[in-house]
């Protein structure tokens, strides 16, 4: 519902960088390694060293696209620190989570969520004065759409008594903590992972100490160390 051409993102498609083959730089090798464990879909990736910004999502329609700036490119950056940025937005793309970073305000994820629902249900009740935005998105969404999916989007939002209440912020805040646990996992630092979150902005309800000790009751648990034996990992210090 949100993308837009690779150009107006100042972007030319076949200038994207091809990561399975090119792999001189430290960020494209452990990049590949990364997406390999997190099975992460096909996306098109651009490098922008003049970029001050990290590796960031530019919500294309012809692909799913990453580029990444000089906050990652940087031969100054720990591999722990690097291993953290990479996984932490890779996992955004798994299509769980993918909402969360393609609609990033909660009133665009509560519009779509209405828009769906208007789309397998026309006699949705909405917000008073939104019915006219919610009702173009929703016929955007019945051109983007094949009937199949239409279908299974109706047998999932049937189960919502009343969409126009649901409260979208769990959920915004559970996707923020599945992201940083899978980032602290695969950079395999708690301290780390803590310093990284304390220096990002947060969009979500929780507190960046909040974040941090949710990752060190994390660290402690059967699941992190089950996880850290089932993906052999061997990200070491830089």
């Amino acid at each position: 519902m949100t993308a837009r051409s690779h150009s107006s993102f100042g972007l030319k498609r076949k200038e994207r960088y091809d990561y399975h083959s090119q792999q001189d730089h430290p960020f494209c090798r452990l990049f590949v390694y990364l997406q390999g464990v997190l099975h992460a879909p096909p996306f098109d990736l651009f490098l922008d060293p003049q970029r001050q910004a990290s590796l960031q999502l530019a919500h294309t329609s012809e692909a799913t696209t990453l580029v990444a700036g000089s906050h990652v490119l940087s031969s100054e950056r720990a591999e722990k620190e690097l291993a953290f940025l990479v996984a932490k937005q890779l996992a955004f793309l798994r299509p769980d989570m993918f909402l969360r970073v393609a609609l990033p305000a909660k009133a665009q994820l509560q519009g779509a969520l209405l828009a769906a629902c208007v789309l397998v249900n026309p006699r949705t009740a909405l917000p008073p004065g939104e019915e006219k935005a919610i009702q173009k998105s929703a016929d955007k969404l019945k051109k983007q759409l094949a009937y199949p999916q239409i279908e299974r989007l109706g047998s999932l939002l049937r189960r919502l008594e009343n969409p126009e209440r649901v409260d979208l912020g769990q959920w915004w805040d559970a996707v923020d903590l599945s992201t940083d646990r899978v980032a602290m996992l695969l950079c395999n630092d708690v301290e780390t992972a803590a310093r990284l979150i304390a220096s990002e902005p947060s969009a979500s309800g929780l507190s960046s100490r909040g974040r941090a000790e949710e990752l060190v009751r994390f660290a402690c648990s059967e699941s992190y160390f089950r996880l850290r034996e089932e993906l052999s990992i061997t990200i070491e210090d830089g």
